[in-house]
């Protein structure tokens, strides 16, 4: 299976870690032999707290009664039906944060929001999970840091690539929905060239890695480009592999054929999405399977992808 890229030499090198990721192809009308591809793996820095929160929906009873603040979804309510109402999602099984997200998706109708004072559902989940929700940043605001170090690479490139006029902009589909530690996303990154020359898009993999959005991120022109696409893969996936499984699997999320660094991000990515089983992190701290990889790499992606 090809594997997300992580380091070139040089140049190459530079631009692949702040997170200008290009991929320049020959198109009709270019010189032969016009074909170059560079590819990269980018991050912001990590920092600030972190909390537990839930992965799926909850149960009817549960999201009525629990006082922790959903604050990561996956994209639950991604292809739900328009024009339901608070009280359908509280019958479905969803908590506060999908319901949040499902207003938003809809466009914030009143339906949701009678009294129009900007918070939906009021009247349907507990103060303790409303309140909390509106303290996790959008995937908006997660991103926007991210885009601005993709735009500041490019501007300290002397010689850019010839036909690229700016860097990639990054663009999701779930950009309304707010995250929190162990939140994943994934968005697309949207090439800026002249014709005759063309770029292929790259997918962008985020992990969140602490409740105030600080992210480490994987990207590729094979890497989903979207959170519903990773979920797919993730679907397709086996269930409940030990972080030994991981590295004899040849899943999508395996941790077997790459760099140690996009290794252990693709070990977090699956620990994330299963819901952070303690079966992974035997020892509560929050950093799994640390005996089966160096420190290096673990210290890369906790610091959201910094050198060490």
């Amino acid at each position: 299976m090809k594997r997300w890229p992580y380091r070139l030499p040089g140049i190459v090198s530079q631009m692949l870690f702040l997170g200008l990721s290009l991929v320049v192809c020959s198109c009709a009308g270019t010189e032969p032999g016009a074909e170059a591809t560079i590819t990269s793996t980018s991050s912001t820095t990590a920092t600030g707290p972190t909390s537990t929160t839930s992965t799926r929906p909850t149960s009817t009873t549960e999201a009525i009664t629990t006082t922790v603040p959903t604050g990561t979804t996956l994209g639950a309510v991604i292809d739900l039906p328009g024009g339901l109402f608070c009280r359908d999602l509280v019958g479905m099984g969803y908590g506060y944060a999908a319901a949040a997200e499902y207003w938003e998706r809809e466009g914030m109708p009143e339906r949701m929001d009678a009294d129009r004072n900007g918070i939906p559902c009021e009247t349907v989940y507990p103060a303790d999970q409303i309140r909390p929700y509106w303290s996790f940043p959008t995937i908006s605001e997660v991103v926007e840091p991210v885009q601005v170090r993709y735009d500041e690479a490019f501007a300290s490139i002397p010689d850019p690539p010839e036909g690229v006029h700016g860097a990639m902009r990054i663009s999701c589909e779930d950009a309304y929905r707010r995250v929190g530690f162990g939140d994943v996303f994934a968005c697309i990154g949207e090439p800026r060239v002249d014709p005759p020359f063309a770029l292929d898009p790259v997918g962008i993999v985020f992990l969140v890695l602490s409740d105030d959005g600080a992210v480490v991120t994987n990207s590729g022109t094979d890497a989903p480009g979207t959170t519903r696409r990773l979920l797919e893969l993730y679907a397709q996936s086996e269930k409940g592999m030990s972080c030994a499984d991981l590295l004899q699997s040849g899943d999508y999320f395996s941790a077997c054929c790459s760099t140690p660094e996009v290794n252990y991000f693709n070990t977090v990515l699956y620990w994330f999405l299963e819901g952070v089983p303690e079966g992974m992190d035997p020892d509560g701290n929050r950093r799994p399977c640390e005996d089966l990889y160096p420190q290096s790499a673990i210290d890369w992606v906790w610091s959201g992808g910094e050198d060490q």
